[in-house]
């Protein structure tokens, strides 16, 4: 779902948004750098870590996606970033500055953040979703309509044919590009995407992952995907994280040098596998992104 973290008492742009005016520029300057140091969570009455001591450093205005079986802590360790989730130890630094130290409504302004089937409200039309975010920061009408079109339009969809449509009249890719647009809205510096795609079939798939490409292109925010195919952590990362139980890293580096690594073996439980990743590379380039980072 891509969540609306804002509060309409809270009108002013977030450390790591636009001007919250309603016409922030876009694709101006890129991302933070975000790093998770020694990050561990421990849930009550658990006795193992859902991650334990994961460090990991994602570049400004980077993609990095962290790729492992279910349950393995990727999405607890996505959470910290927005503090959705706060780590027993360890500490999650934003261009330097310890998240926890941050007002975490200002904090989350800046970070769009989407799951699997894009979690848009029922009882509001396309452009209402798109456009929450920008409402609940005080944004003036004309400037939320106006960045409420751009969105659309950036993640293919048309704003007066699609913008007066329901949730329920969309298909399931239309439901993430949607999503997505809603997370996109208020200019955020970082995008969170948790298991994004993992509700649509292979080729609409494909269709969202060089969608996700082009639109970080432009917009040069810091990525970071959670997911459990294999192969599309090696299509969307600059960087992939292999992640095994408690977010332990098992491999670290560019697409090429993962795939390297595995050597081509993925068994149904291994962290090669990530439950059977399957599909192939939109545009058939062999799996990577290679030439795109």
């Amino acid at each position: 779902m891509a969540e609306p973290h804002a509060t309409a008492s809270s009108p002013a742009a977030g450390p790591l948004s636009g001007d919250a005016s309603g016409a922030p520029a876009l694709g101006r300057e890129h991302g933070p750098s975000i790093l998770l140091n020694r990050v561990t969570k421990l849930h009550s009455g658990q006795r193992s870590a859902a991650v334990a001591g994961l460090t990991l450093d994602v570049p400004a205005g980077g993609v990095v996606a962290l790729v492992g079986p279910p349950g393995c802590g990727k999405t607890t360790a996505l959470r910290m970033v927005n503090r959705l989730v706060h780590p027993s130890s360890g500490r999650v630094l934003v261009d330097g500055r310890d998240v926890a130290d941050m007002d975490e409504r200002a904090l989350r302004r800046g970070i769009g953040y989407t799951v699997r089937t894009g979690g848009l409200f029922p009882h509001m039309t396309v452009a209402a979703n798109t456009g929450l975010v920008p409402g609940m920061l005080g944004w003036k009408r004309r400037h939320t309509a106006a960045r409420v079109s751009e969105m659309l339009e950036l993640v293919g969809l048309d704003p007066a044919a699609d913008g007066h449509r329901y949730p329920a009249e969309l298909s399931v890719g239309q439901h993430e590009r949607v999503g997505m647009a809603r997370a996109l809205a208020a200019n955020p510096r970082v995008l969170l995407l948790d298991d994004p795609f993992g509700a649509v079939d292979p080729a609409t798939r494909h269709g969202l992952q060089r969608d996700l490409l082009r639109i970080q292109a432009h917009l040069r925010m810091t990525v970071i995907c959670a997911t459990r195919d294999l192969t599309e952590a090696l299509v969307l990362g600059d960087r992939v994280a292999v992640l095994d139980r408690g977010a332990r890293l098992v491999r670290h580096g560019s697409p090429e040098q993962v795939r390297a690594a595995s050597g081509g073996e993925r068994t149904a439980d291994s962290p090669d596998s990530i439950g059977g990743a399957t599909g192939s590379a939109p545009g058939g380039q062999g799996g990577t992104r290679g030439g795109r980072r």
